[in-house]
């Protein structure tokens, strides 16, 4: 009997300390399912809003003598909203956390937008940083545990991933202590129809280069547009309109559904429809726009499941 309890009270004593170390996070907090935590770090901040405006950064800081700092490409966002704050002991420098999360966005499908490190990498101090961007004119009111502005050796991380139906940004700002590496984390969920219309879209091809759109639609195996995509290439449309000086391709794209060739006939049917469509029926410049048909050879997801599938199948923008 006295073996069974002190096998009873070991396993106590493991499930306890487990539950304990749990503990270290704010109650009801979780991180974000596709943004690894730096390892062994604590979630002591966390707060979620379900509906919120977000600029989300698209360009590095920058300065001048009239504007002071600021960021010269912002692309304006709606959704939900969550901030984060972790703390790792101060021997995990911001610049190995840096390094650390930027590789596990990167390896979870995350494109990166803006990076950066110390003064040079970001465009100033922690202090000019934290104050600028974590003052109550740009995100104050989302709150924190902890105040930003940490030593000069600070990091920050803008990232984003595309979706069918919302694409998530997130912004990290890494900023060092003499007690701690604070990491303080901001993911938004952006409703597609908030971020894509015409005053983005030249803040989307200024960051990336190309424009990702979801919303033209075509039954499978087929190049004829879908009635409910009108909505979106008018938009296209306005915009290439009233950037005339400028050429973009139409780029198909598909999943890995059916043989090879037939998915490269078919991405390239359906970006000659939507040129057709731009031209024929918004009058749209043709000789602003080129075709081309990528297939399934630029996969933005694991062709494995059917949402993986459903990001692979898009038209996409790119400028010239």
């Amino acid at each position: 009997m006295k073996k069974l309890t002190l096998i009873l009270t070991g396993i106590a004593l493991i499930f306890s300390t487990n539950i304990f170390a749990q503990k270290n996070d704010v109650e009801g907090s979780e991180d974000y399912p596709s943004i690894q935590r730096f390892p062994g770090s604590d979630l002591e901040f966390y707060k979620v809003f379900k509906w919120e405006e977000y600029n989300v950064p698209l360009a590095k800081l920058t300065y001048q003598e009239d504007k002071g700092r600021y960021f010269p490409h912002m692309l304006k966002t709606e959704g939900k909203l969550t901030r984060y704050q972790y703390t790792t002991p101060a021997e995990n420098n911001p610049a190995y956390v840096y390094k650390t999360l930027l590789d596990n966005l990167q390896k979870n499908g995350f494109a990166i937008i803006v990076k950066g490190k110390g003064v040079d990498g970001i465009g100033c101090n922690s202090e000019d940083f934290a104050n600028y961007y974590f003052g109550n004119k740009m995100t104050g009111q989302l709150g924190y545990k902890y105040y930003q502005r940490g030593e000069d050796s600070h990091c920050l991380i803008v990232a984003r991933k595309p979706g069918t139906e919302k694409n998530i940004y997130t912004v990290i700002y890494i900023s060092g202590f003499s007690d701690k590496t604070l990491i303080t984390q901001d993911v938004m969920e952006a409703d597609k129809e908030d971020v894509f219309n015409a005053k983005n879209i030249d803040e989307n091809l200024a960051a990336f280069g190309h424009l990702s759109v979801y919303s033209i639609l075509f039954d499978p195996g087929k190049a004829d547009i879908k009635p409910e995509s009108e909505g979106t290439i008018k938009v296209i449309a306005d915009y290439l309109k009233s950037h005339p000086d400028k050429k973009f391709i139409i780029v198909g794209h598909t999943d890995n559904t059916g043989e090879f060739e037939a998915n490269l006939k078919l991405s390239m049917d359906r970006a000659q429809s939507v040129k057709n469509e731009l031209v024929s029926k918004y009058s749209v410049n043709a000789d602003q726009l080129k075709v081309f048909g990528d297939g399934q050879t630029a996969p933005v997801a694991s062709n494995s499941t059917d949402e993986g599938k459903a990001q692979n199948r898009r038209v996409e923008i790119v400028e010239l």
